[in-house]
């Protein structure tokens, strides 16, 4: 811990300058380090504003940004891509709806009771899909009212 106050102080007094004893070499260097840690803050804001004010890309924020432009693409690719799923669900349910409206209408002018049974089982089938599929039965009509 010591060794960390000693730098720290150390630091702090090379922001000094040294004493003054005409043109030494410690003056001299010291005149020299604060005239290019000046220059370095001064370039450094000169840099800052002119990213501000966008007449210098952002040096160090290209690969973020690129992360970001990749991350907006891949956020619409997604709306896109439901929106297929949505759209691949509905024709699905209206399929399947219309499946088992057919089945349900041949059961219903079957005359035989094997053909019904059949007809039945593809029904049950087609039910538990549905079921499975979207989490609801299809409410297929009576045959009186088809």
């Amino acid at each position: 811990m010591s060794e960390l106050i000693r730098f720290t102080l150390k630091l702090m007094s090379a922001l000094f300058p040294p004493k003054s004893s005409g043109h030494s070499r410690e003056e001299v260097r010291w005149r020299w380090t604060m005239s290019g840690a000046v220059f370095m803050l001064l370039v450094a804001f000169v840099v800052n504003v002119a990213i501000a004010y966008g007449l210098m890309p952002p040096l160090w924020y290209a690969p973020e940004a690129q992360i970001l432009s990749i991350q907006t693409e891949t956020t619409g690719l997604a709306m896109k891509m439901t929106g297929i799923a949505n759209d691949v669900d509905m024709t699905l349910k209206l399929d399947l709806g219309k499946e088992m409206r057919d089945n349900q209408l041949n059961r219903c002018a079957a005359t035989t009771s094997g053909a019904r049974l059949n007809l039945s089982n593809i029904l049950d089938m087609e039910q538990q899909y549905y079921y499975k599929r979207f989490g609801t039965y299809y409410q297929l009509p009576n045959c009186d009212q088809l």
